[in-house]
């Protein structure tokens, strides 16, 4: 089925997410709606057959949908919510909290979710407001990845913020987010934790923000966490060729990295991997989502960074 088909079957089989009776087990894309006209900050209205946001579930739409997205107490592990909350964080009064103490003693200030009433609050609008639709896919992993990707592209859904450059609000999104996690985190170093250092630890001491690919990889960064932020294994990034070349001709820029709980563990002997370590580890918020496991990090030559969390 073609990229056309999919997104009709998305515009005809979609149903209220009070109205579904029963979620697929299956792997495959999800698409949601709303039906509420408008969002807050976001100056356009939004037709019912509009998909403001695409995903992919390698396990079922149960699993990422019922017991994750519309489910209070997962702010945390969905992205959706966070935008949803973010958006609607002034006109519903919502909380933002820390996601775990982990959280607040690793300075993640990315990762929060909303108090039990305000996550309450955010259910019952999602509930109320969005309809679904869901695709099976049941392929490999990388497949799914690159059927969610081609789909992202296509639609520019206004709360994909990963893999959609093209997005116009992307980064009133972000704004919006980054704002409830300094909240949550500063509600409560202020209230609970005065010790907290607010400076984060840099583990890479190579090289200096100051090569010829830190701008390239420093506007790079925030698509890098967002992927990680979104807990799925395999991700991947494309990159433009003609940036590195402006930025630096090589004669290769492949290379290798891995990070193991915030740390450099293995780097190629490459600028370009250098540089790129030193902007993850420059950035709080970076080193909060890398610090959760062992990432492999590497570039081929076609320019698809690809993400994998290892363990």
């Amino acid at each position: 089925m073609n990229l056309e088909n999919i997104i009709t079957h998305f515009i005809i089989q979609r149903e209220h997410f009070l109205d579904i009776l029963e979620f697929s087990n299956k792997p495959g894309i999800y698409a949601i709606f709303t039906n509420s006209g408008s969002l807050p900050h976001i100056p356009v209205s939004i037709t019912d057959d509009e998909i403001i946001y695409i995903g992919k579930t390698e396990k079922s739409q149960r699993s990422r949908d019922a017991d994750t997205h519309f489910k209070s107490g997962k702010t945390g592990s969905s992205t959706v919510r966070r935008s949803i909350g973010a958006i609607f964080r002034e006109s519903m009064d919502l909380h933002p909290i820390p996601r775990s103490e982990s959280d607040i003693l690793k300075n993640r200030r990315s990762h929060f979710k909303f108090d039990m009433e305000s996550e309450s609050k955010v259910t019952s609008w999602m509930q109320s407001n969005l309809s679904l639709s869901f695709y099976e896919y049941p392929r490999f992993k990388e497949e799914i990845e690159s059927l969610e990707t081609q789909l992202i592209q296509k639609l520019v859904p206004i709360l994909n913020l990963s893999k959609n450059p093209s997005n116009p609000y992307g980064r009133l999104i972000s704004g919006l987010r980054k704002q409830c996690g300094e909240i949550a985190y500063d509600g409560v170093v202020a209230q609970k934790n005065p010790i907290l250092s607010p400076n984060p630890v840099r583990y890479f001491s190579g090289a200096k923000a100051q090569g010829k690919y830190v701008e390239l990889w420093r506007n790079t960064l925030p698509k890098i966490i967002e992927i990680l932020d979104s807990y799925d294994s395999i991700n991947q990034v494309h990159l433009d060729k003609d940036e590195f070349e402006r930025a630096g001709n090589r004669k290769k820029y492949t290379f290798n990295l891995v990070i193991t709980r915030g740390k450099i563990t293995t780097i190629s002997n490459s600028a370009v991997a250098r540089d790129l370590a030193s902007i993850i580890t420059g950035e709080s918020s970076a080193i909060e989502v890398f610090s959760h496991g062992t990432y492999k990090i590497n570039m081929g030559i076609n320019f698809i960074l690809y993400i994998n969390k290892i363990n």
